[in-house]
């Protein structure tokens, strides 16, 4: 490595020990914070520690953030999913329409004889569709 550049190895597992040992460890009061926000000790160095009382308050800002974007993602979907609930009802309505019709003009053909071949190519529909209409 060069001259600028220093590399630190943490184990987080042992941080709170490190802290308690000298309370006046910047490394040891970033680490703790690091290993976890917003436990006491963290709250007690940002008495006195500047930096890690604003890292605190970014971290609480983005926590924040995060939590009224999911609520807003979750708002949007509820959004989406009624306008599919309705868009599938309009659907449903329009087929159960258009159903009706086919039963009203079968139901005409049929009182004029005609066959049911007829009007199941009239209508652009199966024997077995046709015996499903009401008529």
């Amino acid at each position: 490595m060069t001259d600028k550049i220093e590399i630190d190895i943490i184990e987080l597992s042992k941080v709170k020990y490190e802290y308690e040992k000298n309370k006046q460890n910047k490394k040891a009061q970033w680490a703790l914070f690091i290993s976890d926000p917003n436990i006491k000790e963290v709250g007690e160095i940002m008495k006195s520690n500047e930096d890690i009382e604003e890292a605190v308050v970014t971290v609480h800002k983005m926590t924040e953030d995060e939590k009224m974007r999911r609520i807003a993602d979750l708002r949007e979907k509820a959004i989406l999913d009624e306008k599919a609930i309705r868009r599938k009802g309009y659907q449903d309505g329009i087929s159960k329409g258009e159903d009706k019709a086919k039963a009203q003009i079968a139901k005409r053909m049929k009182s004029l004889n005609m066959s049911d071949e007829d009007i199941c190519k009239v209508l652009d529909i199966t024997k077995e569709e046709l015996a499903k209409l009401e008529l």
